[in-house]
Parts: structure tokens; sequence; C-alpha cells
């Protein structure tokens, strides 16, 4: 995209988590209800003094949930607690703006998934439609009435917190072993060799686990991002 493409883009990136703001404007002023009760409301170990290392733990482990007691989102509430009080707006209000930061890695998720997919499979993909089309499923996806109650239901924040680190974690993986130095791919006693799309396919030594990907020759086959042209090496 050129310059004022990209402005553009992100005039209607802004507009969306505006509107999904505003969409959600009205609930941030709703009560607890159910489960944010005992997890949030009545649990005293949230209601720390102090940001001291005891404080904090504390309220980590307050829960008993889970096997691991969801610490990341305890500690959330507790800060929530300890800057605002024990009023749910600024509860949801944050819960709002998690929801917006998902938004956003979902936008960088499609445009991920949507790269890849035109590297490997479909060359002829426009570059230009990626982003746009990225910013169409990441619309669709923060003003989708399914995620209401990761938002307004406050102890449901776990839900929303853990898409967070999950598609922050795929993003940044992706991104890292896109720019690593792709020769690392290439393992001893592979066979590469370049397709049409400027992928290459990469031939492992068949085995049990290779499943669906069983060639007659005893081999398997996989598709890896382009390589050095140096360490490519011709299939017989």
């Amino acid at each position: 995209m050129n310059r004022r493409e990209r402005l553009y883009f992100t005039f209607v990136a802004t507009a969306i988590l505006a509107l999904t703001a505003a969409a959600y404007w009205p609930g941030l002023f709703g009560d607890y209800m159910f489960d944010d009760f005992p997890n949030i409301l009545l649990n005293q170990r949230l209601d720390i003094k102090s940001l001291s290392p005891d404080q904090l733990v504390s309220a980590a482990l307050s829960s008993d949930s889970g096997p691991l007691r969801r610490p990341i989102s305890m500690v959330s509430f507790a800060l929530n607690r300890y800057a605002f009080g024990v009023a749910p707006f600024s509860f949801k209000v944050t819960n709002l703006i998690i929801h917006l930061i998902n938004g956003i890695l979902v936008l960088a998720l499609s445009m991920l998934l949507l790269n890849a997919y035109r590297r490997l499979f479909n060359p002829d993909l426009s570059r230009r439609l990626i982003p746009w089309t990225g910013l169409a499923v990441s619309a669709a996806w923060l003003l989708h009435p399914l995620n209401l109650t990761a938002v307004l239901y406050i102890v449901q924040r776990m839900t929303s917190l853990a898409a967070m680190f999950t598609q922050a974690a795929i993003c940044t993986g992706r991104i890292v072993h896109t720019g690593r130095d792709m020769h690392l791919c290439l393992r001893k006693g592979q066979s590469v060799a370049q397709d049409a799309s400027g992928s290459h396919l990469v031939l492992y030594p068949a085995t049990r686990r290779t499943g669906p990907f069983m060639q007659g020759n005893g081999s398997a086959i996989a598709f890896v991002p382009p390589c050095h042209r140096s360490n490519i090496v011709p299939i017989p």
C-alpha cells in the first residue's frame, strides 16, 4: 500500500475500534453477575493494600479454578481493585480494552495467514487485498455478539486474556520464524525442490507419524517457506 492507502486503512481500522467501543459502552455501566461475586467482589485476597510481591502472589493464587489457578487474570482483577476500587465500571473498561487488543491481533494473525497462503499456494492473490480482508475478519470478530460475555461478564476476562496471549504468541512466533535464516530448516538427508509458487517441497523419510503425507515412493512430503538457493538439493 502507498502512503494514502495506509492512511485510509488506518482511518477505517480506527473507526472500527471506535464503533466497537460505542457498541459496548452502554453495557459498561452494568453490575456484577453470577461468578463475579465469589471470584472478585467477595474475594478479600484481591483487596491488596500495596504492590508488594507477597500481596500480588496472594492475589494471583486466590482462585481455585483450573490446575494453575489462573494467576494472571486474578492479578489483573487485584490491580483493577487496587487502582479504582470495587466499582464494576473499571473492570468492564479493562475487559473492553483487552477485547480491542484482541481485535488488532485478529487482524495481524489474519494477515499473516493470508500472506502465508499467498506465498505457498496462490501467488496470484493480490497483496493489496490481504490487509482489507484481514480487517474485515477483525471487524466481524470485534462486533460479533458471541464475544459479549467476554467483555461485560467481568470474570470472563480469563477467556479474553487466554485469547490475547495465544494470538500474540502465534503472531510473534510466526514473525520470528519468518525472519530466521531459513537454511536451519534443512536437515541432513532432506531433498529440496522449488515448486512453481516459490515454496519448496521437503522429502522426509517416511515414518508411521507422517500419515496422510505418505507417497508411493516411500517418502513424505511437506511445504516449507523458501530457503536459501545455495541449500537447494535437486530431487533425483
